[in-house]
């Protein structure tokens, strides 16, 4: 899961599930009591059950789904509030600052024009009417609305300096708004309160939010989020790139043959890691820190495909046994370790590439196993193969949900299987 989107009840979130879905991102709705959110989804939409609940109550279970979701990767976040202001809305936009950092800022444009719902002066007014006056809002049961101002709701439940900016800013255009809400945040305003009567204004208004270089959350019933997020899913993220890393943790002769057949092919130098410099405590993030490095270089140099591996610089064959005796430790064990570093390096070298490297080829039972481990992974998608007892995969939830792989073990096919699978990927890519 990349977004998520966080509402008060279950109908709401499954109602901003469904703006958001029709815009082509998979929407998954979930409760907060959901033991493991999960990762296959664009977005995620969590229902807090906390409308009519004490304020601190619904501001810690708002701040425990942020927090949950930072831990499985999520991006972005947004507040999905009702329609009519009922509940916590200053707890809940606390709930979800809070983990987010001193830098990240609410936006709160809770307008819904088809519904006749629009903000004027900083009061929510729905057909006509001040929220205060409604009939629903004004005598709910449990939590009924008593103010329009939303600046004054917020401030009930969250101590915090609040900005207003009317439909004078919006209508000034997307970069003009940008800099008034770079401005209120950085005199310290974590909430922009911001006029709107119609789609057009919102859509201002989550553009303005998508050039700003710091967290922001819409607040709003749904229509500025989906808005948003589609700003964001489709311009504001890295696109899946056309590169290639082959990371190989095989040592088979074939193996070799074939790192060797693609280097001379595609006139590559490869990235070694040194295995030994794997097993070291104290060496190996300098040692994966070097091999990072150099493959971005490579591939901000221009280069199509990078290969990372462990195999030596002489070409010979690896024998563990030596170094297996020297440690005291199986064969086994220490493949799997060096295994488990090369993974890692994987890892660091496809997130910092900012999407430029679009696909991955890997060699190895063991490397794939810990690919999947290192970057959280939930499920792996079958999609084909290239040839027999290969696979072609993309893999679903963690960091690199979505990543477009080839996988195959190192006694596996010919002299130009490797080539194959790497020339299969790249038009891959390039189809998607």
């Amino acid at each position: 899961m990349r977004h998520i989107v966080i509402a008060d009840d279950l109908t709401g979130a499954n109602n901003v599930g469904v703006l958001l879905a029709r815009n082509g991102p998979s929407t998954l709705v979930v409760t907060h009591e959901t033991p493991a959110f999960p990762g296959s989804c664009d977005v995620l939409c969590v229902d807090t059950d906390s409308r009519y609940v004490t304020p601190a109550e619904a501001t810690r279970r708002v701040q425990h789904v942020v927090e949950r979701g930072l831990s499985q990767g999520a991006q972005l976040f947004c507040k999905r509030v009702d329609n009519l202001l009922r509940g916590n809305i200053g707890a809940e936009i606390a709930g979800i600052l809070d983990p987010l950092g001193s830098s990240a800022l609410a936006v709160v444009a809770p307008a819904f024009p088809i519904l006749g719902r629009q903000v004027v002066d900083g009061n929510l007014i729905v057909n006509g009417v001040p929220v205060h006056e409604h009939p629903v809002a004004a005598n709910d049961p449990f939590a009924p609305v008593r103010v329009s101002s939303i600046p004054d709701m917020i401030v009930q439940q969250f101590d915090t300096r609040v900005t207003l900016l009317g439909l004078r800013d919006v209508e000034s255009g997307v970069e003009t708004l940008a800099e008034q809400l770079e401005r209120a945040a950085a005199s310290g305003s974590r909430v922009a309160v911001i006029d709107a009567q119609s789609d057009a204004h919102l859509r201002t208004i989550a553009q303005a939010m998508a050039l700003l270089d710091r967290p922001c959350v819409p607040v709003d019933p749904g229509p500025l989020s989906g808005m948003y997020l589609d700003i964001r899913r489709t311009h504001g993220q890295p696109s899946r790139g056309h590169k290639v890393l082959v990371s190989v943790g095989s040592i088979t002769p074939l193996s070799r043959q074939q790192v060797a057949r693609v280097l001379s092919r595609f006139g590559l130098e490869p990235v070694r890691l040194d295995a030994r410099a794997l097993l070291d405590s104290m060496s190996v993030q300098a040692e994966i820190g070097v091999a990072v490095r150099e493959c971005l270089r490579q591939a901000r140099l221009g280069a199509d495909v990078i290969v990372l591996t462990t195999h030596p610089v002489d070409g010979s064959p690896m024998d563990l046994n030596p170094m297996a005796l020297e440690l005291g430790v199986s064969t086994h064990k220490l493949a799997k370790a060096i295994s488990h570093g090369l993974a890692r390096a994987t890892l660091e070298i496809l997130s910092e590439s900012e999407g430029a490297i679009g696909g991955c080829y890997a060699s190895g039972g063991d490397l794939m196993g810990s690919l999947f481990q290192v970057s959280r992974s939930e499920a792996i998608k079958i999609l084909g193969d290239v040839v027999p007892l290969t696979a072609c995969v993309e893999l679903v939830g963690g960091q690199l949900h979505g990543l477009r792989m080839v996988t195959k073990g190192g006694s596996i096919g010919d002299e130009s299987t490797l080539e194959d699978c790497v020339r299969y990927l790249l038009a891959e890519l390039r189809r998607v």
